[in-house]
Order: C-alpha cells, then sequence, then structure tokens
C-alpha cells in the first residue's frame, strides 16, 4: 500500500507541473483595432492602428513572430499604406522582419513579422501596424466592416492563442447605412456551409462557445493529464492486488 500511496503522490506532482504548463500556455492574446469606429466620406484617407495585448508572468511565453490578416470590401475600401509598428520591436534590441501582401481583388492584406533573433521575445500591449484605407470614390453610404481573418503568434516555447473573431473595425460611410461586410465574410454568409462560423453564427452562439472555451478538455495539456492519471490507476490497482 505504501507503494501504491507513493506512486499516486508522485503522479499528483507529475500532474500538477503539467497543469501548470497548461493554464501557462493557455493565456491568450487579443487582437484590436484602434480606433473601432472611424467616421468618413467617400474618397476619404482613414489611418487605423492593428494593436495586440499579451500577458504572462513566464518568460517563455515572451513572443517572438507573428502573422495575420484583415479583409475587407475591395468594392468600398483599398489599401494606401501600411507601415511597421513598433511593438515586436520592444524588449531586448533585435531586428524584426516586416513583409506585407495585399490582395486587391479579393480585399485581403497579410502581414508577418519576426525578430531575429528572438533575444528574450515581447510581451505587452502595443502597435502591430498602421494601415491606410482609401474609401472609394462611388461609396454608397455605408458601414465598411474590417476583420482578422486569422492571427498566428508564436512564443519562444508555444504557440500563443490570438482572440481575433470578437473585435472589428467599422469605418462608417457619409453618415452609414447598410453594413458591407468583407467579400470572403459575406460568402461564407451565403454559402452557410457546415463546420464553418460565419459572422452571424458567431454572434449567435458567442455565449454557448464561450462556455465550451471554458471545458478542461479544451485546455492545452489537458489529455495529457488525462493519459498519466489513467496509467497511474492502472499501475495502482495492478500493485495493490498484486500477492
Amino acid at each position: 500500500m505504501r507503494s501504491v500511496a507513493g506512486l499516486i503522490v508522485g503522479t499528483g506532482i507529475v500532474l500538477a507541473i503539467i497543469s501548470g504548463a497548461a493554464i501557462a500556455a493557455d493565456n491568450p492574446g487579443l487582437a484590436d483595432f484602434e480606433p473601432r469606429d472611424i467616421d468618413a466620406a467617400s474618397g476619404d484617407l482613414v489611418e487605423v492602428e492593428l494593436t495586440i495585448r499579451t500577458a504572462s508572468a513566464n518568460d517563455d511565453e515572451a513572443v517572438e513572430s507573428i502573422e495575420y490578416s484583415l479583409i475587407y470590401d475591395p468594392e468600398i475600401l483599398s489599401i494606401e499604406a501600411v507601415e511597421q509598428g513598433p511593438w515586436l520591436q520592444g524588449g531586448e534590441g533585435t531586428d524584426v522582419s516586416f513583409e506585407t501582401e495585399v490582395d486587391e481583388d479579393v480585399g485581403k492584406l497579410t502581414v508577418e513579422q519576426a525578430r531575429d533573433p528572438p533575444a528574450g521575445g515581447v510581451i505587452g500591449e502595443g502597435t502591430t501596424a498602421t494601415v491606410t484605407f482609401e474609401v472609394a470614390d462611388d461609396a454608397p453610404s455605408s458601414n465598411a466592416i474590417v476583420q482578422y481573418e486569422h492571427y498566428n503568434a508564436q512564443m519562444l516555447e508555444y504557440p500563443l492563442i490570438v482572440l481575433h473573431d470578437r473585435t472589428e473595425l467599422n469605418i462608417e460611410i457619409d453618415g452609414g447605412g447598410d453594413d458591407r461586410l468583407p467579400r470572403e465574410s459575406a460568402e461564407r454568409v451565403e454559402d452557410e456551409s457546415p463546420g464553418i462560423i460565419t459572422p452571424e453564427s458567431d454572434s449567435d452562439d458567442a455565449e454557448e462557445r464561450e462556455t465550451d472555451a471554458e471545458a478542461p478538455e479544451d485546455q492545452p495539456g489537458f489529455g495529457i493529464v488525462v493519459a498519466v492519471l489513467a496509467i497511474t490507476l492502472a499501475v495502482a490497482f495492478r500493485v495493490d492486488h498484486t500477492p
């Protein structure tokens, strides 16, 4: 019985370590726009900062690279300029690469940045890029919506989850009107394909998804915890019943 008790205590220590790592790796960042709401007229240039906020007490959770994309309605908006923001340059001095790609036909901007060398990475909040949009001269009175399509961030040891699908930029043109979603989002809404989350379903199911996100099985490392516990109980049972 002492062997069994010792085994269980030791396993508890291992589970605590694994659980701590899982919680540490599950501290998400938040992508946002500053400002979120802009008043504009047809033909105007509007400037917005793309921001991120991260928080961590662990050195290995500092960010070393990010890659994300924005989508917008190309019939209403076009991109005039993209300038690198200072956030990823923070921390210890290093070089930061900055690459952008604009697809005006689709209405999509992709941004990639990386610290080389990582030199300790970065935490905190700040601006990753500043984007200048041009409103079309013939744009109707409407609300042009800009959204993050995806967001990838890499910490020194783990990927970082970045929450991005709950924030959007609203450019109210000539007093506002109908929402003009990014073309790709509009196509997803019309398609309503199984397994694809549209802006409507994301809004309707927000509470349900938040509840699901809190479930322990969704936390990184939970599967490992369950596996270790199952093995421990099996070994303990065998030891306890061995003549």
